[in-house]
């Protein structure tokens, strides 16, 4: 029969564990989102520090007394100014630590986007009632007979339902493969 995606065994598992996968993913892909939002705000938070210039000088080690002779530097900074060079230079470094790693995790939130966008718009064509079950299933990761109840089907009913719903994935999939074979020869 045309069209029909006869799904073997193997198939069969590879394609679940696809989809446990991308469910996985799109709960990566909230952590990471979290992680990046931390990280713009800590770089605000030291962004308004360094321009409003608000830094705790402590007080230099000694403070002379009338008898001392007043230090001077070589290159005629204070020790307040060379204190708050020091902070400046600190804070600046923690700023290229946290928009190195920023750029480190949006690297990876797009690589993860970009791996599960095929399996996203795979689910995205399905019923309502195959969307339910895969998200019992596959991102609940619920047991057959945790489901069956919920979706009001039989136990066996129920696992015909996923054969169904994995060889609707397997011929989409197949699908897409032969778009992209054609598009190649061209």
């Amino acid at each position: 029969m045309k069209g029909e995606v006869i799904v073997k065994d193997e198939k069969f598992k590879l394609i679940e564990k696809n989809l446990y996968k991308f469910y996985e993913d799109q709960k990566s892909i909230k952590t990471i989102e979290r992680e990046i939002n931390i990280l713009n705000n800590q770089y605000d938070e030291i962004e308004e520090t360094l321009r409003s210039s608000r830094f705790n000088i402590e007080e230099q080690s000694s403070s002379p007394d009338f008898s001392e002779k007043v230090q001077s530097s070589s290159d005629s900074t204070s020790y307040v100014e060379k204190q708050m060079i020091k902070r400046v230079e600190i804070l600046q470094r923690e700023q290229q630590l946290i928009l190195d790693k920023e750029v480190e995790r949006e690297g990876k939130l797009r690589a993860i986007r970009r791996s599960s966008e095929g399996m996203k718009a795979n689910i995205e064509m399905l019923s309502e009632e195959y969307k339910t079950f895969i998200k019992l299933k596959y991102a609940e990761k619920k047991a057959i007979e945790q489901i069956y109840p919920q979706i009001n089907k039989s136990r066996s009913l129920t696992f015909e339902l996923r054969g169904k719903i994995i060889e609707e994935i397997a011929r989409w999939e197949y699908m897409i493969m032969e778009v992209n074979y054609h598009e190649m020869q061209s």
